[in-house]
């Protein structure tokens, strides 16, 4: 294994832990615990939109660092159209998990997941490169027209 150069290593120590890095593992496994049981029980309250299979529990965790908390909501939450319906859904778990968590441990990124696939596996012809990936793209490629800038919809924050 290569060690990390050393101004790359003073920059990772640099960096402040996130609040949800520094809370112990069992009050991290307690934290998902709940967190899976809210989400639960916001979803049982939601109106099904069309094409929705069973849906079965979903299930809340944290990325190893700390900075995103992944909410997979199983293929069954997978309506048949990609539209603003599924996203107020979405929007409303994301609200009411980060306000619950914003005293404990802030998280300002949530990632939805269905079945473990985010939702452009879904619907592939919804996914458009955020504008980092258009740019990156254009300055390596002169011959081609640039991408229309078109943003794809914002689930996670």
């Amino acid at each position: 294994m290569q060690a990390l150069p050393a101004a790359d290593w003073q920059d990772a120590m640099s960096r402040p832990l996130s609040p949800v890095a520094r809370l112990s593992m069992d009050r991290r496994i307690d934290l998902e615990r709940i967190l899976t049981e809210k989400t639960r029980l916001i979803v049982e309250k939601q109106d099904r939109i069309d094409g929705q299979g069973a849906i079965g529990i979903p299930s809340v965790h944290f990325s190893d660092d700390g900075t995103i908390l992944f909410v997979d909501l199983t293929k069954g939450y997978v309506p048949d159209m990609n539209g603003a319906e599924l996203e107020d859904n979405l929007m409303s778990i994301h609200s009411e998990l980060t306000y619950d968590l914003e005293s404990i441990a802030p998280v300002y990124h949530v990632e939805f997941l269905f079945g473990g696939k985010d939702i452009y596996y879904y619907f592939p012809e919804d996914w458009r490169p955020n504008p980092a990936e258009r740019s990156s793209k254009a300055e390596t490629s002169s011959t081609r027209a640039p991408v229309a800038a078109t943003v794809r919809p914002a689930f996670s924050t």
